[in-house]
């Protein structure tokens, strides 16, 4: 498995923000990607579940398990010790399963219901998997190294706020000259057209990543590069906004921008699109390419509703959007 090390780690969103979100860039060497691919990071448990095991298990090495949340694998482990473990495991007991594994880690686990035997435990429990991270640049500006936006995940649990095991450990573990396990993951689907072509990129928040690489990579295309990018605020979370303001100001970006929190009235991207749906179907008839990334749940819908409504106002086709996918010009990489 290659090793990355951290050459860099900067903090992008402001000490003002509720938002923890660090450009950390790392040294390549060995690793080739295009732009649109992922970087497959192997995060490690942090030292406090780590201390907490060797309480229980003093010589075995938890390296390469999870130990942060508890899997349906162990519970039915520990079933015959425990009536409520039982009821949990019942279809009827989907949802309350599910909050006892996040509010469980394997240490509170063993020390609620009892130590298992070492191999026993070793044989249920989960290999740590991998985390996907957009690669936000490219190997023509940068061909040594590889460039991460990440944003520190928090969630509650019984215990109060938590840190997701990917982003702390790169945000909070990992400093510069520190190393891991890495690799990419190819994102064939999710390429740009050739320079003549006009591109839209659509990516608020985090998912602006890949297209700083598309960015870089098409610096003098002939084409247009659109991004549409959105926030809470410009003054704490505007991203990459030197390198986004001079390409503006080059000639080489046209940026629209929604800090949904700078206003009154909350501005989003989906928003702005709406606003410049008549340059937006001149665009796609010329055979123009669209780029989402982001937030599946909630931004990702808003937007294809928007640019169903636009698209299909065009007289020539039930569904233009649709029409696009299957030419592969209408692309997203949602999670």
């Amino acid at each position: 498995m290659p090793i990355v090390v951290v050459k860099d780690k900067k903090r992008l969103s402001s000490r003002d923000s509720e938002k923890d979100v660090y450009s950390i860039i790392l040294h390549n060497e060995g690793l080739e990607y295009e732009v649109g691919d992922v970087l497959k990071i192997y995060p490690q448990n942090s030292n406090e579940l780590l201390d907490e095991m060797k309480k229980f298990y003093k010589d075995i090495d938890f390296t390469n398990y999870d130990l942060r949340l508890t899997s349906t694998k162990m519970l039915k482990v520990i079933a015959d010790r425990s009536e409520h473990i039982k009821e949990l495991l019942k279809p009827m007991n989907f949802v309350k399963r599910q909050e006892f594994m996040l509010n469980n880690s394997i240490p509170e686990v063993i020390r609620g219901f009892g130590q298992l035997d070492e191999e026993v435990l070793l044989n249920n429990l989960l290999k740590m998997r991998p985390r996907s991270y957009s690669i936000a640049s490219s190997m023509k500006e940068h061909p040594n190294a590889i460039h991460l936006l990440v944003s520190l995940t928090k969630f509650k649990t019984k215990r109060g706020e938590e840190k997701g095991t990917a982003s702390s450990f790169l945000i909070d573990t990992m400093d510069v000259g520190s190393s891991f396990r890495a690799e990419v993951g190819k994102k064939e689907h999710f390429r740009p057209p050739s320079d003549e072509k006009d591109i839209i990129m659509i990516g608020p928040g985090t998912g602006i990543a890949p297209f700083i690489g598309f960015l870089m990579e098409r610096k003098n295309s002939k084409g247009l590069n659109w991004l549409f990018f959105g926030e809470r605020s410009r003054k704490n979370e505007f991203y990459y906004e030197d390198l986004l303001t001079d390409l503006q100001r080059e000639g080489k970006l046209r940026l629209d921008l929604a800090f949904s929190r700078d206003q009154e009235e909350k501005v989003y991207v989906q928003h702005k699109i709406k606003e410049n749906e008549g340059e937006i179907r001149e665009i796609i008839a010329k055979g123009g390419h669209i780029y989402l990334c982001g937030d599946a749940k909630k931004m990702a819908k808003s937007v294809e509703s928007v640019l169903k409504e636009i698209l299909n106002k065009k007289a020539s086709s039930e569904c233009e959007l649709a029409k696009m996918k299957m030419e592969k010009r209408y692309l997203t990489d949602v999670y």
